[in-house]
């Protein structure tokens, strides 16, 4: 089954990198926004690429090790059960039949209905007053193509825990690589532990409904095995504690602002300000 995500993450980053490229960030406050001003430009490259380097460099923190060593055992003991879990709730191996399958319906609302919250994010990034949101949006939208990347390259290893479970819309013989991990669930994960991170249930809770819904729909459907969505949600929230340590780094450095400037006698005066 081909991840449809895939061309839309890679619209969505190239939208927000090259509407970056166009957006002031050196003003009073970091997050006044002014659209195509090529002054900017060169800042705004240097913004995108310094929290793109900042997500990847922030992988390897002690938070990101601690979900990833945390989640080890749960992936362990799903993978040992991947077989048994199918076959006893979802694929009748003799009749090669699906047997909890939902309306497709349901499973193009998992497949195709990320375009929602990537679309809020991209909307709080252009649209939001609130300087710690279109920073997190902003984060969130550069960092998409180090996912895509990062499953892709994943995906590309033929081992048995990639293969894809048993499906009566597919070969009855031969089954598929590319299932470990799930993208949709990395990303969804990654989504909504970042958003709960930083603006609490009121953002962790719909996303996180959300982000239920895709894990059932997918297992149901046997388009990934149990532990292929375990494997993408720990991997989305690795992502998160990376993000946000990047978005704490940004804010933090917003704060600080440093003014010179010379009187008529020709002293010079020094003002260092920090905004609480």
């Amino acid at each position: 089954m081909q991840d449809k995500t895939s061309l839309l993450t890679s619209f969505f980053s190239l939208f927000i990198f090259f509407s970056n490229l166009s957006l002031n960030s050196n003003n009073e406050d970091n997050c006044d926004k002014k659209i195509f001003t090529p002054r900017y430009f060169n800042r705004g490259v240097h913004t995108f690429l310094e929290d793109a380097f900042g997500v990847v460099g922030n992988l390897f923190c002690r938070d990101t090790l601690k979900v990833i060593t945390g989640a080890l055992p749960i992936y362990l003991l799903s993978r040992m059960q991947d077989e048994r879990i199918q076959k006893s709730f979802f694929y009748d191996k003799k009749r090669h039949k699906n047997l909890c399958e939902h309306h497709s319906f349901f499973y193009h609302l998992a497949d195709e209905g990320v375009v929602i919250p990537f679309s809020a994010a991209i909307g709080s990034f252009f649209f939001s007053s609130n300087c710690d949101l279109h920073t997190t949006s902003r984060v969130f939208l550069i960092s998409l193509p180090i996912t895509w990347a990062t499953r892709s390259a994943i995906k590309e290893v033929k081992l048995d825990c990639c293969l894809r479970p048993w499906n009566q819309h597919f070969s009855n013989k031969h089954r598929s690589f590319g299932g470990f991990p799930s993208g949709h669930m990395l990303e969804m994960a990654y989504m909504t532990a970042l958003y709960r991170m930083r603006f609490g249930p009121k953002w962790g809770v719909p996303l996180g409904l959300y982000s239920a819904f895709i894990f059932s729909e997918f297992l149901v459907c046997n388009r990934h095995y149990l532990s292929q969505l375990v494997a993408g949600t720990a991997l989305g929230v690795a992502f998160a504690y990376s993000a946000n340590k990047t978005i704490q780094r940004d804010l933090k450095k917003n704060s600080w602002d440093f003014d010179v400037s010379c009187d008529r006698h020709g002293s010079t005066n020094l003002k260092v300000s920090y905004k609480f």
